[in-house]
């Protein structure tokens, strides 16, 4: 059974900015070139993408990833934190 999550556990910047620009979570990801359980996973407070990433749903939603309350992955790709 799937355990709904309250509100308050979800990327509401980015689903606002979704909604306003009429996509879903499936409409998003097939634009982005992504899986959509990616996109989920971020909507959802799961994961955190990889900078190409958030430029790709960025772009999409003409907007940057910090207006859109996404925390990115470093430059390389890697996890912030893992310095060596």
């Amino acid at each position: 059974m799937v355990e709904l999550r309250p509100m308050h556990r979800k990327n509401g910047l980015l689903l606002a900015e979704m909604m306003r620009h009429g996509y879903t979570i499936t409409t998003l990801a097939g634009a982005a070139g992504v899986h959509y359980l990616t996109i989920w996973r971020i909507v959802n407070q799961q994961h955190n993408p990889r900078a190409a990433t958030a430029a790709k749903i960025s772009r999409i939603l003409d907007s940057n990833p910090r207006q859109l309350g996404l925390t990115v992955w470093g430059k390389t790709g890697e996890p912030p934190g893992n310095d060596g």
